[in-house]
């Protein structure tokens, strides 16, 4: 071939104990199971480019189709830069989560956002947010997430709004979700949202009925476990379609108590429209340079594959390398609205003034902090993100913890998936996946 090629910085070889010769390429996506012979040969040229030319030129034209081979190396890093901005800069969709109040009827102790004020959003406030809303003219669509604190504490300011909404003609609720704790989630805001209904809800319960009561409680210690199993019932009752993601929270003390909790809560909801997911608990105090109890990477691999081989737990291995590493943050229209309109980029800044970029009421827009989140540094930028074989499956980290070890000095190590610090472990399970696919 005339032009040159080079290695796809994005292959992976892998001698699988269980599988044998894998190649696995990560903008694909795809796998390649090879001969010993094929597999020398492209670890020759993974490591000596000018190696290519001693390949058949009918194997090289297969290779190159498949993107294992290249011709410009910068080529994805351009295409992926192209999709980010079209998206970023696309103002036919309006993205809010509204904060009715930051107060929260919880008290648990990992909670980051416990040294907040308690404010509620006025009427007032609420019609500056939907003339806001109202105002943007080139917008069709609205995508609300309702967020707090714990939203539900608002619940008549939630009701008001959704009321409004229904006068603006031009703009048409989108995807409508709401994260809550699900302690206030009585019948009557069930028979609401039955009414007003969203896309998904999401509530937190956090293991088996103790261990959730001893670190998602009342003020004075109390338990809410019963209390949210029973609101759950009651909205399943009445919001059949709509789907409920669980989420359990968890650090080392208690991983090993997800795979039973998950069992129980699926038996009791067996056949209703509920999805049961652990979330990791990550440490924005400090970026953990005390003393935490947070599951490493590798432990996070070896927790998957434990759930998918002793409980029978559906973990999906298969990533998705459709992402540009797009946020809300990184939305030209898309806002965090506090209960006094103020406005920010990112949820974690909620109720931190000096990250403010504006306010409903039409209050000149923090420009500092704005274009930092708009045009500041993603992975396009990152030189170790450049060189990653894993990129194109890779969103690069949440953009918020990229700002604070940036700006501020600080040493999250939030960065790079758990996929990255165990590849070889991780791509023998998603090829697993792929041939169970392939089988059905």
């Amino acid at each position: 071939m005339e032009n040159p090629i080079y290695w796809s910085q994005f292959n992976h070889l892998f001698n699988s104990e269980k599988y044998g010769y894998l190649l696995y390429n990560a903008e694909t996506n795809a796998f390649a199971n090879l001969s010993k012979e094929m597999f020398n040969a492209l670890s020759a040229i993974s490591e000596d480019e000018r190696k290519i030319n001693e390949l058949d030129e009918e194997i090289i034209d297969k290779l190159f189709k498949k993107k294992i081979l290249v011709k410009d190396k910068s080529d994805y890093l351009h295409r992926r830069r192209l999709r980010y901005y079209f998206q970023a800069f696309d103002t036919s969709n309006l993205g809010l989560a509204v904060a009715p109040t930051t107060a929260c009827n919880f008290i648990c102790p990992y909670c980051y956002e416990e040294n907040k004020v308690n404010k509620y959003m006025t009427k007032e406030t609420e019609q500056l947010l939907l003339n806001f809303i109202d105002g943007h003219k080139r917008t069709n669509i609205l995508n609300l997430t309702w967020y707090g604190g714990e939203p539900l504490m608002g619940f008549k300011s939630i009701q008001r709004i959704l009321e409004g909404l229904k006068k603006i003609n031009h703009i048409k609720l989108g995807l409508h979700n709401m994260p809550t704790n699900g302690y206030l989630l009585t019948k009557e805001v069930s028979l609401f949202f039955k009414d007003n209904p969203m896309n998904s809800i999401q509530v937190t319960i956090d293991g088996a009925k103790e261990h959730h009561n001893n670190l998602r409680m009342l003020p004075g210690n109390l338990p809410t476990f019963d209390k949210i199993i029973s609101n759950l019932d009651t909205f399943m009752e009445y919001n059949p379609n709509t789907p409920v993601f669980i989420r359990m929270n968890l650090l080392n003390d208690n991983i090993d108590s997800f795979g039973k909790a998950h069992q129980e809560l699926s038996a009791h909801w067996k056949g209703r429209n509920v999805l049961i997911y652990p979330a990791f608990v990550k440490d924005f105090s400090d970026g953990c340079k005390s003393n935490c109890n947070l599951v490493s990477r590798e432990e996070k691999i070896d927790f998957f594959k434990e759930l998918k081989e002793k409980y029978k737990i559906d973990a999906t291995f298969k990533p998705l390398n459709s992402s540009t590493g797009l946020c809300g943050a990184t939305h030209v229209n898309y806002y965090v609205i506090g209960p006094e309109g103020e406005m920010y980029k990112c949820w974690n800044d909620l109720g931190v003034k000096e990250k403010i970029v504006g306010n409903v009421d039409g209050t000149e827009k923090n420009y500092d902090v704005l274009t930092r989140y708009l045009a500041g540094p993603t992975i396009m930028d990152d030189k170790e993100c450049q060189d990653c074989s894993i990129m194109p499956i890779c969103t690069g980290g949440c953009l918020w913890i990229r700002h604070k070890n940036l700006y501020e000095n600080k040493g999250f190590d939030y960065m790079c998936c758990a996929r990255k610090n165990n590849l070889d472990k991780t791509i023998e399970l998603q090829y697993e996946e792929t041939l169970r696919s392939s089988y059905k």
